[in-house]
């Protein structure tokens, strides 16, 4: 799938909304009775000792025909290491979006060297397919 990549105008513009969409959700959260009790939420958990955690995830803009990816790296203490992201036109299904995200992740990840790592997606659909076929 090819990509049109965002001149920096553009890519501040869309990062200027979706910072606003966001103060907005977590403003109106602010008034929303929670049914979820902290019990319920699930905690990052860091890799194991010498590893680096890489969490990967993608973001759909529909009006805009949008969707964005990104992955951040964390240590086995939780300090954030190095994180990258980048925007493309396009609507990808939910688990191809995350597919080539976790495949661009390998490359990046490859490509600095990183040999120990713990890779975390929330796509289920992934997730379960990669397990089927490693196991």
């Amino acid at each position: 799938m090819g990509g049109e990549e965002l001149d920096c105008y553009s890519c501040s513009l869309s990062s200027k909304k979706v910072l606003q969409e966001w103060q907005s959700v977590c403003q109106k959260g602010r008034n929303i009775d929670r049914t979820t009790s902290d019990s319920d939420l699930e905690e990052w958990k860091p890799p194991g000792p010498g590893f680096v955690k890489c969490n990967i995830d993608v973001a759909y803009f529909q009006e805009q025909q949008w969707w964005g990816k990104g992955m951040c790296i964390q240590d086995d203490k939780g300090w954030f290491v190095r994180a990258t992201m980048n925007i493309r036109h396009g609507m990808p299904e939910v688990h191809e979006g995350e597919a080539l995200v976790l495949l661009q992740t390998l490359t990046w990840l490859k490509n600095m060297d990183y040999q120990y790592v713990e890779v975390e997606s929330d796509c289920k659909r992934l997730t379960d397919s990669l397990d089927r076929n490693i196991m």
